[in-house]
């Protein structure tokens, strides 16, 4: 029997379209019926439509990656080098995970783990000292899988509203 053939390669523009639709129906997948539809069609109207995709791709510090299973894209990453929250993050050489999300038939593979190893050896190359990521309050198994990769939940809020409706994220990092 064959194995799988596992490939990671960073998004460009030509990716925006798909994406853009690959990444609404994840957050989209992700966050269902935690706000009112009309919240989450003007969130993924803002963040997904291809015109920032694109933007955001050509970016040269905003590190796309997409992880396909047998040619099959099935999760993505953002890595991005921004501005830390002071009150988590003391270096200037710390990177966020902004994005790491799979489609649900991906999900107990260990494809994740691959891409976020990927991921940490890119900012390791970069000479980034830490990375930090925020993860939904309510999404266990992300942090189960954050814990276990070695990031510490650092305890500090992040406010991330979904339109109008109120919703809590907190700061995870990890040295490198």
């Amino acid at each position: 029997m064959n194995q799988p053939t596992v490939t990671i390669r960073r998004a460009n523009v030509e990716d925006a379209q798909m994406l853009s639709k690959f990444g609404a129906e994840l957050f989209e997948a992700t966050f269902r019926g935690t706000c009112p539809d009309e919240d989450m069609h003007q969130q993924l109207a803002d963040y997904y439509n291809v015109n920032q995709v694109t933007a955001e791709l050509s970016d040269p510090e905003d590190f796309f990656h997409l992880l396909s299973l047998d040619a099959t894209i099935c999760g993505y990453s953002r890595l991005k080098k921004g501005n830390p929250p002071a009150e988590v993050i003391d270096s200037t050489q710390a990177i966020e995970l902004k994005r790491l999300y799979f489609a649900q038939q991906a999900h107990g593979k260990g494809l994740a783990a691959k891409l976020m190893e990927f991921n940490l050896e890119l900012a390791r190359k970069m000479q980034y000292q830490r990375v930090y990521l925020s993860v939904w309050e309510h999404n266990e198994r992300a942090k189960a899988f954050y814990r276990k990769l070695g990031f510490a939940d650092t305890g500090v809020g992040n406010p991330f509203p979904i339109g109008e409706t109120p919703q809590m994220d907190y700061w995870y990092t990890l040295d490198l």
